[in-house]
């Protein structure tokens, strides 16, 4: 599901600056217990294809954190995959 040039890029609303995390060190956040892990809502936004590249607007509402992501998708010859996770985190 993710691209091999995946990443995320990040902000926290109330904090200044953003941040970007590699596939790599993303996916060893989330096996390390340190990223996930808590159920989530998700409400699908507007969706864009142009030929081999989409976007996707979603929200992910936990009971800590609200998650206004983007997301940047191609497709190849395996499907679609996320190739940026574009994401504003708000503690609640």
């Amino acid at each position: 599901m993710l691209h091999e040039e995946f990443r995320v890029v990040f902000t926290w609303t109330h904090e200044p600056g953003v941040s970007s995390l590699d596939r790599a060190t993303y996916l060893g956040l989330i096996d390390a217990g340190k990223l996930g892990g808590l159920e989530a809502s998700v409400t699908m936004g507007r969706v864009v294809v142009h030929d081999q590249v989409a976007t996707a607007e979603a929200t992910l509402l936990r009971s800590d954190v609200r998650f206004d992501a983007v997301y940047t998708l191609v497709r190849d010859d395996s499907g679609w995959r996320i190739v940026q996770d574009a994401v504003a985190a708000t503690r609640l």
